[in-house]
């Protein structure tokens, strides 16, 4: 009984160390705010335990409003660029960081992740009334996962639209890429990369192939050929694997944190989006 105890506690030691060690894999948040002026005031909401820091720019009547799913690290003031280019244009943003970023409470975890995508959203619903035909879900990066984990969550609300930026497969295949560079086909270093990813990740899979399929609203992946950070041919696939009707950019230039090279194709994709 003393062995089958001790052994207890160590597979709970074990699994405890494990889950914290995928969440720092998954996530790199910045706590500090780059200098500069942020286009709106942010505010806090509560999320679960935490609060979560957002910043809301409205909407010019009878535009949409961006509901924007950043990426695994930085925070709301690396993303100033995105909600600039697009309140430009009349759209209404709505960024926030996820617990443990930025100036938000609490720690980084998928599941806090998918809690805080849900009260975001739902501030759009119900405190600005904002109907789901007027929002449209943005991801970016690995911000896709919770992106699209919120749109399938929600999947009885008609919503205006979907982008997917610069998406992922997995973050198990992405951990394979970042140990020897490329997506597929996998050498014998990136199948034991997967495997023990696999294990690591076994329960935080953030696997955006099996969500891809069940998005309902109007759907654009769209990618960079010059991303130096996801594989392009990964979000390619990804594409491949959307429900039919689906639209996929590719462009041939842009790094994978600016936004100027999907601006046009974004804007369009929206515009005849019935």
């Amino acid at each position: 009984m003393i062995y089958a105890a001790l052994l207890f506690l160590v597979l709970i030691g074990t699994y405890i160390i494990l889950s914290h060690k995928a969440d720092e894999f998954i996530f790199q948040p910045v706590r500090g705010f780059l200098p500069g002026k942020l286009p709106a005031a942010t505010f806090f909401l509560p999320s679960g335990k935490n609060k979560i820091q957002a910043l809301y720019i409205p909407a010019r009547p009878g535009k949409e409003t961006l509901l924007f799913f950043h990426g695994k690290g930085g925070n709301l003031s690396h993303f100033v660029p995105f909600a600039q280019r697009y309140a430009a244009h009349g759209l209404g943003v709505f960024m926030f960081d996820y617990s443990g970023f930025g100036h938000s409470t609490g720690h980084v975890s998928e599941k806090n992740a998918y809690q805080d995508g849900q009260t975001a959203l739902n501030y759009l619903l119900h405190s600005k009334k904002i109907p789901p035909q007027h929002i449209v879900l943005w991801g970016f990066s690995m911000g896709n996962s919770i992106c699209l984990h919120t749109a399938i969550r929600n999947s009885e609300l008609p919503f205006k639209a979907v982008i997917a930026q610069s998406p992922f497969t997995s973050s198990v295949e992405m951990g394979a890429c970042l140990a020897q560079g490329h997506y597929k086909p996998w050498s014998v270093r990136q199948q034991a990369a997967l495997f023990f990813l696999h294990i690591l990740l076994w329960n935080k899979k953030l696997d955006n192939t099996r969500q891809i399929g069940l998005i309902r609203p109007p759907l654009l992946v769209a990618y960079t050929k010059a991303d130096e950070m996801i594989p392009w041919q990964m979000s390619a696939a990804l594409a491949r694997m959307a429900p039919h009707g689906t639209q996929a950019y590719a462009s041939e230039s842009g790094a994978h944190g600016e936004f100027g090279w999907l601006e046009k194709r974004a804007l369009e994709f929206l515009q005849n989006c019935r």
